[in-house]
């Protein structure tokens, strides 16, 4: 199959942060193999995503999206799974397909496992996420386990306080692993996993060979949606067989 369209971006709606992107963020260039368009949010924080998620603070959000839409990106989505809360209200008020978080894969995942166990979710606080953001985006009704990273040091100190902007990689790696792995203690049912945080994508793969489960996240579902947005045409042979 021919690559996608280089004239049909997605679009990145952009928290306001400045910590270091590794390759397989969603803000690194090059981490998804088609154009990315960024709007950030001025002065929207993680923590006031995570502290006070209210719609109240919805208005920066659409004028970024109606930034994105107007310069012609084919879908939205965003750098915050947290942001899941605006789904509705984003999608109603542009007119291109918005995907605000990774948890809308949350059903997918149990689908995929026979609608068998639940559905492990590793989240950058757990106290923070909400019924409400799961039934934002359909996956209320999808049983679930979640587990934050809040207590882990390198992501707790460089992600959620702030303290610095460069992040050890490998100790966030292990931090990451050994949320899996306690994930699993706690709930032996989790048959998948989906990563909220969208900084996590970088370290799914030390994830997945530390749980041996299917895992998604962000970079996943940006891939299957630019897909779906930005069709090529099919290169080979005709077969018979």
């Amino acid at each position: 199959m021919t690559s996608p369209s280089d004239t049909a971006p997605l679009g990145l709606l952009c928290l306001d942060t400045h910590f270091a992107k590794p390759p397989g963020h969603i803000r690194c260039t090059g981490s998804l193999p088609f154009p990315v368009r960024k709007a950030v949010v001025k002065g929207t924080t993680i923590a006031e995503l995570l502290e006070r998620p209210s719609l109240e603070f919805f208005a920066p959000f659409l004028d970024a999206a109606r930034e994105l839409e107007q310069a012609g990106c084919a879908a939205i989505t965003g750098s915050c799974g947290f942001m899941a809360l605006y789904q509705r209200e984003l999608a109603e008020q542009v007119s291109i397909p918005v995907f605000s978080s990774s948890l809308i894969q949350i059903p997918l995942m149990h689908q995929m496992a026979g609608r068998r166990g639940r559905v492990g979710v590793i989240t950058a606080r757990a106290s923070a996420l909400t019924p409400a953001h799961f039934a934002a985006v359909g996956a209320g009704e999808t049983p679930v386990a979640v587990i934050g990273m809040e207590d882990k040091p390198e992501f707790s100190e460089v992600i959620l306080q702030n303290k610095r902007t460069q992040i050890d990689e490998e100790k966030l790696t292990a931090e990451l692993a050994a949320a899996g792995r306690q994930m699993l203690e706690v709930a032996p049912d989790v048959t998948s996993v989906v990563l909220e945080c969208t900084d996590l994508p970088p370290y799914a793969h030390a994830l997945q060979a530390a749980i041996g489960l299917p895992v998604a996240d962000l970079t996943t579902l940006a891939t299957m949606v630019h897909e779906i947005t930005a069709r090529g045409a099919y290169e080979g042979r005709v077969q018979y067989d």
